[in-house]
């Protein structure tokens, strides 16, 4: 029994390494040319594991304790999976069937969370609920029809906001950038080749700064991205709590006949700044969370004509930052910000 132990532990790590081959970067490192293999399991590493489980298991016999070999395979396959990906999920097959579905659900009931609203002080605040697909075309669209209201300056609102669609991102970002950038990279742990992705024309007649971003630690998925895509560019100050620290976007993976595994295959990486993953997004000004919203007022004026902001203290903070940057001019908040380097991305 233990040796059959021993035996399933070699099998799932080749397994691994089989599945994992020519893996590329190392989730939480941004891509660079030449760089070695990391993180992919190789023979060694099949040996040393098994080495460990062989020192467990001889002690387990030699002291006469009984082993259930169903949960400890299963504790081994939580444990390989769980050291890959810290937010990984292992579901039946039944519960896999209906996940497209619910997933889709989730996507409509996020748009009719979205909200953008113009301000007294000249500024809109755009609130996406989530970025799925079309949300960024979505958002567009409704500021193009604000374009008369002579908008310069932006609060997005990425608290509570998760999401899994990469145009949305480059859309949005695109919003308050001049001219073509690069953004951020994708790293598939299948074929280890990272996808540059930079922004695209919006239609929008300029771009607007300054901007105030709202985070805190439900900013998820894409909204994570967006978040560390955005920060450190000229004009944009980032406002709130650190995120949730996720920089993988996930699929479902047939694990057995019965199972799936909803498991991290490609790493999000911002040009410039790094993997967030694990740490999350800092934001420039941090700000404690319990003061988010709030029915009692500040001394001082404060917007009758909108709601949200009347109770919102963080909003309310941030609509005063806006309109501090913009009497200063929104260069104010310029940070330096590394480009990618192109032969670096293949691109």
């Amino acid at each position: 029994m233990y040796r059959s132990m021993r035996w399933y532990l070699t099998a799932v790590m080749c397994l691994g390494i089989m599945v994992s081959a020519d893996n590329g970067p190392a989730f939480g490192q941004e891509p660079e040319k030449g760089q070695e293999e990391a993180g992919v399991p190789d023979a060694a590493d099949v040996a040393a594991l098994g080495d460990s489980l062989s020192v467990v298991l001889h002690l387990l016999r030699e002291k006469s304790i009984g082993l259930d070999v169903e949960a400890a395979k299963a504790a081994i396959e939580d444990a390989l999976i769980k050291s890959a990906d810290p937010h990984a999920v292992i579901i039946s097959s039944d519960e896999a069937a209906g996940f497209s579905g619910a997933t889709a659900a989730l996507s409509e009931s996020r748009d009719a969370d979205m909200h953008i609203e113009m301000l007294a002080s000249g500024s809109v605040y755009v609130k996406p609920g989530g970025l799925f697909k079309e949300t960024g075309t979505e958002v567009m669209r409704r500021l193009i029809e604000h374009s008369g209201d002579d908008v310069s300056s932006c609060i997005l609102d990425l608290r509570e906001s998760g999401g899994e669609d990469l145009d949305s991102v480059c859309e949005l970002a695109s919003l308050f950038l001049a001219g073509e950038q690069s953004l951020f990279f994708v790293s598939d742990c299948m074929d280890g080749k990272p996808r540059l992705f930079k922004s695209v024309r919006t239609g929008a007649a300029g771009h607007m700064t300054p901007v105030v971003v709202l985070i805190g630690s439900n900013t998820s998925g894409v909204s994570e991205l967006l978040a560390g895509v955005l920060k450190g560019l000229p004009g944009v100050l980032v406002a709130g709590s650190s995120t949730r620290g996720d920089a993988r976007l996930r699929e479902l993976v047939p694990l057995d006949s019965k199972r799936h595994v909803y498991i991290g295959t490609r790493l999000l990486v911002p040009v410039g700044h790094g993997s967030y993953d694990g740490r999350g997004v800092k934001p420039d000004i941090e700000v404690d969370p319990d003061c988010g919203s709030s029915d009692a007022t500040e001394s001082g004026e404060v917007e009758e004509s909108s709601v949200i902001l009347k109770n919102d203290l963080l909003l309310r903070r941030a609509s005063d930052i806006v309109q501090g940057l913009k009497a200063l001019g929104s260069d104010v908040v310029s940070v330096h910000r590394e480009g990618p380097n192109e032969e670096e991305t293949g691109h």
